[in-house]
């Protein structure tokens, strides 16, 4: 991929970002219809909510360790996980810098909202974009990038996360959206810059293994 495509993807990325923070209303109402359900489910239901919420990006952490351990020795895994795990770490920076340009309160600070199901941040933990989401979306994109096939449970668990903080009606779905973009535009860039990530196909990060049939002389 090159460089102009890197900065289409970015700049996409922001525009994305950008329409999120200043769009808002669809998804205040989403978020207010999402809690009215869930404030009525049993308290084991909220338990597991909460669980998801708080060790899934760990659990993505623990998944993107063993992805590497995984890969065979020389094929440059190590690399590809300290690479993603700088760059996760950067796109929560980025996510917390937003957070103070914004100032969007959390959804159970607003004077209308229904109530939260666990205990609400306090005032000045701003809504927008989710950390959460921003971690669990880093992670399962550098989990992928470094074992493909981790896809089938990174993906669902980074998307659980985020939809476990708007049920949990401590983020509007606009806050998730905004955090998995900054996580997942910010890992990908950072291994595509870095020559990294199956840009051109997954075969040439990760090439074939001989067939043990011997090559042509």
């Amino acid at each position: 991929m090159g460089q102009g495509a890197l900065l289409g993807l970015a700049a996409a990325g922001a525009a994305l970002v950008f329409w999120l923070a200043t769009a808002p209303a669809a998804s205040v109402m989403v978020q207010r219809s999402v809690v009215s359900h869930t404030s009525g489910w049993p308290a084991a239901g909220r338990t597991t909510v909460q669980l998801v919420s708080e060790l899934g990006v760990p659990a993505l952490l623990v998944l993107l360790i063993a992805g590497g351990a995984t890969r065979r020795t020389g094929s440059g895994a190590w690399v590809r996980v300290a690479a993603g795990v700088a760059a996760t770490l950067s796109a929560y920076l980025v996510s917390e810098l937003l957070k103070t340009v914004v100032d969007q309160p959390r959804p159970c600070h607003r004077a209308m909202a229904l109530r939260s199901l666990v205990t609400c941040p306090p005032d000045g933990d701003w809504s927008f974009p989710s950390n959460h989401a921003t971690l669990a979306a880093g992670l399962a994109v550098a989990a992928v990038a470094v074992a493909p096939r981790l896809w089938v449970l990174a993906l669902p668990v980074a998307a659980m996360v985020a939809l476990s903080r708007v049920a949990l009606g401590v983020h509007y779905p606009h806050d998730v959206l905004a955090g998995a973009m900054i996580g997942t535009v910010t890992v990908a860039a950072t291994y595509l810059i870095l020559g990294r990530f199956p840009a051109g196909g997954l075969r040439r990060t990760f090439p074939a293994r001989p067939s043990g049939r011997g090559s042509p002389q």
